[in-house]
């Protein structure tokens, strides 16, 4: 009887595949999928409840750090894992805001302004990253730079947008279930409009950390082969198959 490695060899030799192949194939996909996701994972915990490493408070604001290794992840791994990655950012967000800054970052506290926001931005840095890769012929710093500045831009937008929209359209009682301060913010116009001056100005310090930090860090871990070799893009184009489409 043959052993596993030889059938498998002998399906590569003949050129024809079986279903036992097939099924190899997918659980060493799966495997790869699960650990990967697992990295993003406890880096995203570790960022998370680490002080002054995912955000900074400012405030009931705070500068998000986050947006960077969710950038890292998309122009790496391509637009599934970055959603991944964006999601965990999401999540994360939302258990800042109740479990360590409780009193700090009240808009957070709200998961369509803390999670929703932030599930996009995987996908338009990676989906940014591949078009202006072809808009600059080729010219991978400057695709980086661009996709990972977009990171910041969609996460900004998204949360300013959700904030808006809670303030005009969503009742007190819903709100004020999630975060009372919300309410009490949103009343007062004045101290409303400052706290979104703060956001704005937030944004504009995250585009360029974005910009100057993400794509080194990405150079660096192609240039060291971590989680960037041509055996790992195999892997990552075997998972994005399990995941029902290519994620580059």
């Amino acid at each position: 009887m043959l052993t596993q490695r030889k059938r498998v060899r002998t399906i590569k030799e003949t050129g024809i595949p079986n279903k036992e192949s097939e099924q190899i194939k997918m659980k060493k996909s799966n495997t790869f999928t699960i650990t990967y996701l697992a990295v993003i994972l406890a880096l995203t915990l570790f960022m998370a409840f680490t002080p002054y490493v995912g955000f900074i408070p400012i405030g009931p604001v705070e500068i998000t750090l986050f947006v960077i290794p969710t950038a890292v992840v998309a122009i790496l791994s391509g637009k599934r894992f970055g959603v991944a990655a964006s999601t965990l950012f999401g999540l994360a967000s939302l258990a800042v805001a109740w479990f360590i800054q409780p009193d700090g970052a009240v808009f957070f506290k709200i998961p369509w302004i803390s999670v929703l926001p932030r599930i996009p931005i995987g996908l338009v840095v990676a989906l940014v990253y591949k078009y202006s890769k072809r808009l600059f012929k080729g010219n991978d710093l400057s695709a980086r730079i661009v996709g990972a500045a977009f990171g910041a831009v969609t996460n900004t937008v998204l949360v300013l947008l959700s904030i808006w929209l809670t303030a005009l359209f969503v009742p007190d009682a819903v709100i004020a279930f999630f975060s009372p301060e919300f309410v009490a913010i949103s009343a007062d116009l004045a101290v409303f409009g400052t706290i979104i001056g703060f956001i704005t100005f937030n944004f504009i310090i995250e585009i360029v950390l974005n910009a100057v930090i993400a794509p080194p860090v990405v150079y660096a871990l192609r240039k060291a082969r971590v989680f960037s070799s041509p055996a790992f893009d195999r892997q990552i184009e075997k998972a994005s198959e399990s995941f029902g489409t290519d994620v580059k």
